[in-house]
């Protein structure tokens, strides 16, 4: 499974962005190999329309299934259910904090 955490910063522990559109970064980790990867949102995060699908295109085309962020637009979550991409929701945290929340199944699912 992949999951892509919103977060404010490059770096791969970073504390999450309660933004989903519009944060600078992901952090996309490979539960299969336990692998993590920062990915610039830029398209989303500099964009004056829309900012929510261009980060859905950014990580569906990464193979992600799974997204943990802070909150999403109606239209974002819209996208992301189309695209088969599951949400929960994360108030804080790092990066490591929220995966362990979500193993724990301690996370609200959203939509």
């Amino acid at each position: 499974m992949k999951i892509a955490i919103s977060i404010l910063e490059a770096n791969e522990h970073a504390p999450i962005d309660a933004h989903f559109g519009r944060c600078r970064h992901f952090c996309v980790v490979d539960t299969a190999d336990g692998s993590r990867r920062v990915v610039d949102n830029s398209a989303g995060a500099n964009s004056a329309q829309g900012a929510g699908f261009k980060a859905v295109e950014t990580i569906a085309a990464l193979g992600v299934t799974t997204v943990i962020t802070g909150q999403l637009g109606p239209k974002a979550a819209g996208a992301l259910k189309a695209a088969g991409i599951q949400a929960f929701s994360a108030e804080s945290g790092t990066v490591d904090e929220v995966l362990a929340l979500l193993e724990k199944q301690q996370l609200n699912r959203i939509g």
